[in-house]
C-alpha cells in the first residue's frame, strides 16, 4: 500500500517539473518515505529552446529539498537538449 504522503509528494513533484518546463515522460519517478527519485531521460518541453534541462533540474532539486514533503531528492537522469 502506498503512503498517502508519498503520493501527495509525487503529485507536487510532477507539477513542479511541468512548471519548470521539464519533460519527464521518459523518466521513472518514485517517492518512498519522502525520498523522491527520478531516473531516465530528462528534456525540455517542446518549443522552449531557452530552457537548459540540467540547470533547471538542479534548481528544482534544491527547491524541492526545502519543502517539508521531501526528505531528499535524487535526480539520476541523462539530459537531452
Amino acid at each position: 500500500m502506498h503512503d498517502p504522503r508519498d503520493v501527495h509528494a509525487l503529485k507536487i513533484a510532477r507539477a513542479e517539473f511541468a512548471r519548470h518546463l521539464l519533460d519527464i515522460s521518459r523518466c521513472d519517478m518514485q517517492c518512498r518515505a519522502g525520498i523522491l527519485t527520478v531516473r531516465g531521460m530528462l528534456s525540455r518541453m517542446g518549443g522552449h529552446p531557452e530552457v537548459d534541462p540540467h540547470r533547471e533540474a538542479e534548481c528544482l532539486k534544491n527547491a524541492l529539498r526545502q519543502r517539508p514533503d521531501f526528505r531528499d531528492v535524487v535526480i539520476d537522469c541523462a539530459y537531452v537538449s
